[in-house]
């Protein structure tokens, strides 16, 4: 965007000096500018319809993903070992793992008393003490790792690259799913740093929907689960058919 804002700039310069030594160009100019409007304008439309596009794609596959979910039931085979009456729910293949930290401190201040110049470049040497301080800088939401991450009705686990994590379900104090349940941060109890997932893959169901129905697995049953799985999926295709009215 910074690039086509100097380019515009340009532009209007060289139209301005074009104007001012060769009046009789206005025509072309005054047919240029509208040329470039309605170009811009189809592309920002353009755009806006691929982006609807790829979200009703997501919300589709996503719907299709839970009705097949919601039809087979919790598996009691997986590609580990589960533990005793627990059952797989799903994997997402491609996810992110997520963690607020901080990007280090920030150093604020400067000294008091004298300072000698070295004689180089300006630089001079303070001979006084410092008044400065170091500040923590705010801690951010980061991505630390990128994995998989598989959900069952006691866990979830997420295996990266660099790092490894088993959410124990039991100690999950709560979970706060973001838009869409692209996101999700799930504190434990015996973790001090709130760590979460973000969704790469988009059509795959999304790591917050997954949490809601792995959580009510855990807390209330499993019949209660896969009825949300339902309601899920039911809910989903309700949003797409209802932005597709909304076109009409």
């Amino acid at each position: 965007m910074g690039q086509i804002g100097c380019g515009t700039v340009i532009v209007f310069i060289l139209m301005a000096y074009g104007i001012s030594t060769h009046p009789e160009w206005w025509p072309y100019i005054i047919a240029f500018l509208v040329a470039m409007a309605g170009l811009i304008t189809w592309m920002v439309i353009s755009g806006r319809r691929k982006s609807q596009r790829d979200l009703e794609a997501s919300l589709l596959s996503q719907a299709d993903a839970l009705e097949h979910l919601a039809k087979n039931g919790f598996s009691k085979s997986a590609d580990f070992v589960l533990q005793k009456d627990e059952k797989f729910i799903y994997e997402i293949s491609s996810v992110d793992l997520t963690e607020y930290k901080s990007s280090g401190s920030t150093y604020s201040g400067g000294t008091v008393g004298a300072s000698v110049p070295l004689g180089i470049g300006g630089i001079r040497v303070g001979g006084g003490k410092s008044s400065g301080s170091f500040t923590r800088n705010p801690e951010q939401l980061t991505v630390v790792d990128s994995g998989a991450a598989v959900y069952t009705t006691k866990r979830v686990i997420f295996t990266g690259e660099r790092q490894t994590r088993n959410f124990d379900l039991a100690k999950v104090v709560n979970y706060n799913p973001g838009p869409n349940g692209i996101t999700v941060s799930i504190p434990v109890t015996n973790r001090s740093a709130t760590s979460g997932l973000q969704q790469t893959d988009m059509l795959a169901i999304s790591p917050g929907i997954l949490m809601d129905i792995a959580m009510t697995a855990a807390t209330d049953s499993e019949k209660e689960a896969l009825n949300k799985v339902a309601a899920y999926a039911e809910a989903l295709r309700n949003t797409v058919a209802e932005q597709r009215a909304r076109k009409r």
